[in-house]
């Protein structure tokens, strides 16, 4: 499930901060990988968390739940904005601030949906929106297969070196002759 420990403060993906769950759901609280969620609230009022965005990684499968402390932003189908164009509007200083404009509460700070519908800003043309989308696109499919490598030496990792501290594996050490590139 992702909840709201699965947003990083300041935005972005905090993977540690997935949650199993096995339980009954309703249909609304399904997510797809690559969906937009925001949170909704925040202890306190630093706002380094409140409103910030992130992007539902491939990691988890094919659908997920989410938490009522996160919002899922689902673009109308008639608007040509991509969900990395969104994820970084939500970014902007100028939007940020109208976002945490729209938040209350006096322990906990909430932010309801209608303080993500109100943010106003310049609106860029279908093609320069589109060309971002392009560009950010491959960074963040660099991004995707940069976490799989790191969770697959992260396991590997967990399982060679109890192996290695334990003696039931020995490694061999070849040494390097420094003299190669001298001439």
């Amino acid at each position: 499930m992702h909840n709201l420990n699965s947003v990083y403060e300041g935005g972005g993906y905090k993977y540690e901060g997935i949650k199993y769950y096995t339980g009954e759901y309703k249909d609304r609280h399904l997510i797809q990988p690559g969906s937009i969620i925001v949170t909704n609230t925040e202890q306190g009022h630093d706002f380094r968390l409140i409103g910030f965005p992130a992007i539902v990684p491939k990691t988890f499968g094919q659908k997920g739940l989410f938490s009522q402390h996160i919002y899922k932003l689902v673009p109308l189908n008639k608007s040509y904005l991509s969900n990395e164009f969104i994820y970084y509007l939500l970014m902007a200083p100028a939007v940020r601030e109208q976002i945490i404009a729209a938040t209350n509460g006096s322990t906990v700070n909430m932010l309801a949906i209608d303080g993500l519908q109100r943010p106003q800003f310049k609106l860029p043309p279908k093609e320069l929106v589109d060309d971002f989308t392009f560009i950010v696109s491959n960074y963040w499919k660099k991004k995707t297969i940069n976490q799989t490598q790191i969770s697959t030496l992260t396991a590997l990792r967990d399982t060679l070196l109890p192996k290695l501290m334990s003696g039931e594996i020995k490694s061999k050490f070849v040494e390097i002759n420094s003299n190669r590139y001298d001439s």
